[in-house]
């Protein structure tokens, strides 16, 4: 995952009751932090959603097809 890649929760992340308002909203990465111990936050901003939040790789997953409106 880098920066600019389009994102929405994963299997896992939709799971997860702190990420519940996010279920259906597309993201894109804007920031990585560095690993720490194997592990490191990917910063999202959200569209339609809250400003930004951090995540684990494994809560979030590379959207497949962005959905058309009308």
């Amino acid at each position: 995952m880098k920066v600019g890649d389009l994102v929405e929760l994963s299997a896992k992340g939709k799971d997860l009751l702190y990420c519940r308002h996010l279920l259906g909203i597309i993201g894109i990465v804007v920031e990585l932090k560095s690993p720490l111990d194997r592990m490191y936050y990917i910063h999202v901003s959200w569209m339609g959603g809250p400003a930004r939040t951090k995540h684990l790789r494994a809560t979030l997953k590379l959207v497949s097809k962005v959905p058309q409106r009308g």
